[in-house]
């Protein structure tokens, strides 16, 4: 799994998305730190299984939406491959039908379709513990199962699991300056920025940050 920030404040800090887990490693390389101080454990589980929800939410949506474009331009493609070759135009029929090939390859060979549904079922299975949890069910039950849903998950993406925590964090009223900082730039391409080492909490920016409140 992808390195992940750790917290080392003694205050609200991030919450492990395997707080309870048998591994090092947090799922979904999400941010690695202590649980927020001052909660329940009932609340601290209720923000872990909403930070699980939205990170297996938001990879969904990304697998699911590059699936659709794949298929898209692989039929745009064999309609053009189909049209050059009646039109007698071999060579350029040739190198569509290749590139209609490849980009056939990228569901097969990177499973696209497949971790999307993954992630699909990881979600719905998060937010299906979330309502349980929330309906007086049983913490110890609710987090085993949970964590034995570790096994299925794709391989992780820090940079998504950090802007989920920090959705997570929100939904609840949890302070601001708790929260992981993450550039507009890097939140557009997080999907393809695994690494979420180097992120660190708002309250840990420089004196000036644009992104730091002046009340800190």
């Amino acid at each position: 799994m992808a390195d992940a920030p750790r917290t080392d404040s003694d205050t609200t800090t991030a919450a492990p998305a395997r707080e309870a887990g048998s591994r090092h490693e947090e799922p979904a390389g999400r941010a690695k730190a202590t649980a927020p101080a001052g909660l329940s454990s009932r609340e601290k589980l209720q923000i872990n299984l909403t930070r699980n929800g939205l990170y297996h939410e938001d990879r969904e949506r990304f697998y699911d939406g590059v699936q659709r474009w794949t298929m898209f331009l692989v039929v745009v493609a064999g309609s053009a491959a189909v049209f050059n070759l009646a039109a007698m135009n071999v060579a350029v029929a040739s190198i569509v039908a290749a590139a209609t090939t490849a980009l056939g390859l990228v569901d097969l060979v990177f499973n696209v379709s497949g971790k999307a549904r993954i992630h699909g079922e990881l979600r719905l299975l998060s937010f299906t513990l979330l309502g349980e949890l929330d309906a007086g069910g049983d913490e110890v039950s609710i987090n085993s199962r949970l964590i034995a849903s570790y096994g299925k998950e794709p391989v992780s993406n820090g940079t998504v699991g950090a802007l989920a925590y920090n959705n997570a964090m929100n939904a609840y009223g949890r302070p601001v300056a708790a929260t992981f900082y993450i550039s507009p730039q890097r939140r557009f391409w997080r999907h393809f920025l695994p690494d979420a080492s180097d992120l660190v909490e708002i309250r840990e920016l420089p004196a000036g940050h644009p992104a730091r409140p002046k009340a800190l």
